[in-house]
């Protein structure tokens, strides 16, 4: 009997389940789903973190591109955002027409139909209003507009350069009605007022000149037409003669 039971218990022993705390070191903990969306929160800030870290020295980069030289037009832009002033304020000041200043700062050599002495002569004028040195921009506008094909006053393939009687000056700075001041007029109108003055004398010199012949023709006249009635010439007779002593 007793090999009978020992046999049954060992035969349930093998066949039996395993124990409790077997299977619950065995199985995994369920992780609730908002445990999961908190990771995945920490997850991606980890890795805006590390993104952000990575891109850090972007910075530098853009000050090493910041200390590159500036062109022709952007000096020329700077400077007038630094007087606070406006391209038609600017015109007004150098008396150009504001097409060719735009044309300056853009950089758009290939609009610009006027000669290098022209257009050197007003970059030295905008200097002045800017209160500016004008030596670097005229040695970059010499390089720039040689690299974009300007060669001296016109470029190589305009053809507005070789057209007979063509000009130097722009067509909107011929068209353009640039304000005058007084003071330029006041030469023109003293010349006038004197050759008026001059004019007048000549005038009244000559008429008193005519005036004063007609009466000196008159005068003879009327002396030559009464000397015959005014002299008369009395005959002494020969006898009434007084004889002289010898």
């Amino acid at each position: 009997m007793l090999n009978i039971r020992n046999s049954e218990e060992l035969f349930f022993q093998e066949n039996s389940p395993p124990d409790n705390a077997e299977t619950k070191q065995q199985e995994q903990p369920e992780v609730p789903r908002e445990g999961i969306a908190a990771d995945c929160v920490v997850m991606e800030s980890e890795q805006e973190r590390l993104a952000a870290n990575v891109e850090a020295p972007a910075p530098a980069a853009c000050k090493e591109l910041c200390l590159e030289p500036l062109s022709f037009g952007e000096q020329l832009r700077n400077l007038r955002a630094e007087a606070g002033m406006t391209v038609a304020d600017v015109a007004q000041k150098v008396r150009s027409s504001q097409a060719f200043i735009l044309n300056l700062e853009s950089g758009d050599f290939h609009k610009i139909r006027q000669h290098d002495h022209y257009c050197k002569s007003f970059i030295e004028r905008i200097c002045m209003v800017y209160q500016a040195d004008p030596n670097e921009l005229l040695e970059k506008f010499d390089q720039e507009s040689r690299a974009a094909g300007r060669m001296g006053g016109a470029f190589e393939h305009s053809q507005q350069s070789t057209l007979p009687g063509s000009s130097v000056f722009a067509e909107d700075d011929l068209n353009e009605e640039k304000p005058v001041s007084a003071a330029m007029h006041l030469p023109a109108i003293l010349i006038s007022i004197l050759v008026a003055i001059l004019a007048i004398l000549l005038i009244s010199a000559w008429t008193v000149k005519n005036i004063r012949e007609r009466k000196n023709v008159e005068i003879l006249k009327v002396i030559e037409g009464g000397l015959p009635t005014l002299i008369q010439v009395e005959k002494i007779p020969l006898k009434v003669l007084p004889i002289p002593d010898n």
